[in-house]
C-alpha cells in the first residue's frame, strides 16, 4: 500500500511545476497575500482570519525556504512578490511558488496513504485498503485539489484523515494518549486549517463514549482542552488580536 501511495504521489506531483506559476483558484490570493504581508512586515499577525492561520503559516514557511534555496528570490521593493487577482495570471517571481505548491501537494498525496490506513482498519481482509488510494489517485477532482491550486482544503483533508486514522488505530486502547492527546492535537490542527472542520471532534468523542467506564466526561473535557490548545497554538492571534479575529 505504501508503494502504491508513493507511485501515485509521484504521478500527481509531476503536475505541480506546470501549474505553480499561475493563479489557479480565487482562494489562493488570500493565503499568498497574507503570507506576503508577514514577510514584508516581519509581523506574524496575518490580520486576516476568514481562514485560520495554519495554511498561511505553512505557505509563509515554504516561501521563505524558496527564497533561500530557489534561483528566483524575493523582489526588491515594496512587496517581496506579486499576487495576481485574475485566474490564470502569472505569479512573480514564478519560481517562488513551486515549493508552497509542492508542500501542499505532498500533504494531499499523503492523504492517499491515510485513506488506505482507514480502509484497512475498517475492513482488514477486504483488500479495500489497496483499492481506496488507487481509486482516489485516479480522481480528476483530487488532482485539481492537490496540484493545480493552493487551497486550505488540502491541509484540512490531510489533518482530518490523520485524525480519523489515529482514532481507528487507538480504538482498542484506553490510554489518555490514544483517546485524548493524539486525536486532540490532530483535530486542533484540522480546525486551524478550516473552521467548519470542527465537526471532527464528534468523531474524536465517539471512541470515548463507546467504551465502558465512568471517566468519560473527564476524557471528553481533556480532549476538548487539548484540541483548543492545539488550535490556539496554530492560530495564536485569535487570542492576541481577538478584536480583529472576532470581526473577521
Amino acid at each position: 500500500m505504501l508503494v502504491a501511495a508513493l507511485l501515485l504521489s509521484g504521478y500527481r506531483l509531476a503536475a505541480v511545476e506546470e501549474g505553480a506559476g499561475y493563479a489557479g483558484h480565487l482562494d489562493e490570493r488570500f493565503l499568498f497575500q497574507s503570507a506576503r504581508d508577514i514577510i514584508d512586515t516581519g509581523d506574524l499577525n496575518p490580520q486576516f482570519f476568514r481562514y485560520p492561520s495554519l495554511p498561511i503559516y505553512l505557505s509563509t514557511a515554504a516561501l521563505l525556504a524558496a527564497d533561500r534555496f530557489s534561483s528566483d528570490g524575493f523582489k526588491k521593493g515594496a512587496h517581496a512578490f506579486s499576487v495576481p487577482k485574475e485566474l490564470g495570471a502569472p505569479y512573480s517571481p514564478r519560481g517562488l511558488f513551486l515549493l508552497p505548491r509542492m508542500l501542499f501537494g505532498l500533504l494531499g498525496a499523503a492523504s492517499f496513504f491515510l485513506v488506505g490506513v482507514i480502509a484497512y482498519r475498517l475492513a482488514p481482509t477486504s483488500g479495500f485498503a489497496w483499492a481506496a488510494p488507487v481509486l482516489l489517485g485516479c480522481s480528476a477532482r483530487f488532482q485539481k485539489s492537490v496540484v493545480t491550486y493552493h487551497n486550505v482544503d488540502t491541509p484540512t483533508a490531510f489533518f482530518a484523515l490523520a485524525t480519523l486514522s489515529a482514532i481507528l488505530l487507538g480504538w482498542n486502547r484506553d490510554s489518555w494518549v490514544s483517546k485524548c492527546l493524539i486525536p486532540g492535537v490532530l483535530a486542533g490542527a484540522t480546525i486551524a486549517c478550516k473552521y467548519n472542520s470542527g465537526l471532527i471532534l464528534l468523531s474524536c468523542a465517539l471512541p470515548i463514549l463507546a467504551r465502558p467506564g465512568n471517566r468519560k466526561w473527564l476524557k471528553l473535557t481533556l480532549l476538548g482542552a487539548i484540541a483548543a490548545a492545539a488550535f490556539f497554538l496554530f492560530v495564536p492571534f485569535a487570542i492576541l488580536d481577538f478584536s480583529t479575529f472576532y470581526e473577521d
